[in-house]
């Protein structure tokens, strides 16, 4: 978790992230995280971030390539000076991952970190059954 605080903390106060890399195991109920991508391109404010996708295509292409099983598991962002509790943006992104034709997974999850000067609070979501879950409540 470090790393992913670290880069976060760099990009304070605004928003940051980037995609999670890692395979599932037990027909996609468990999801093991090995690391993440950085975006290339991004916009991001103190509440928002979007991630483009610049160069992903090919480095997901090649992390698949080379570290199989290893594929796109879901993406990860931080809430500067708030609660790891997702938006409304935030369920919509997880529902248009289970949508697209470019994605093969079906139980994304989406990593966020709150995190003020001090402290950072991490919470995994995960997308199943048309639903948005908290880790504790799965």
């Amino acid at each position: 978790m470090s790393s992913i605080e670290t880069v976060g903390r760099e990009h304070y106060p605004k928003e940051f992230g980037g995609i999670l890399i890692g395979y599932y195991m037990e027909g996609q109920q468990q999801v093991i995280i090995t690391g993440t991508l950085l975006p290339d391109d991004y916009r991001s404010s103190p509440s928002s971030f979007e991630r483009g996708d610049k160069g992903l295509k090919e480095r997901l292409k090649a992390v698949y390539e080379e570290e199989k099983p290893k594929i796109y598991v879901g993406e990860w962002h931080t809430h500067p000076n708030a609660a790891p509790i997702p938006s409304y943006t935030d369920l919509n992104a997880l529902k248009e991952i289970v949508a697209s034709d470019a994605v093969s997974i079906d139980h994304p999850i989406m990593l966020i970190l709150g995190l003020d000067r001090k402290k950072c609070k991490p919470a995994f979501y995960v997308y199943m059954n048309k639903r948005t879950y908290s880790y504790e409540n799965i």
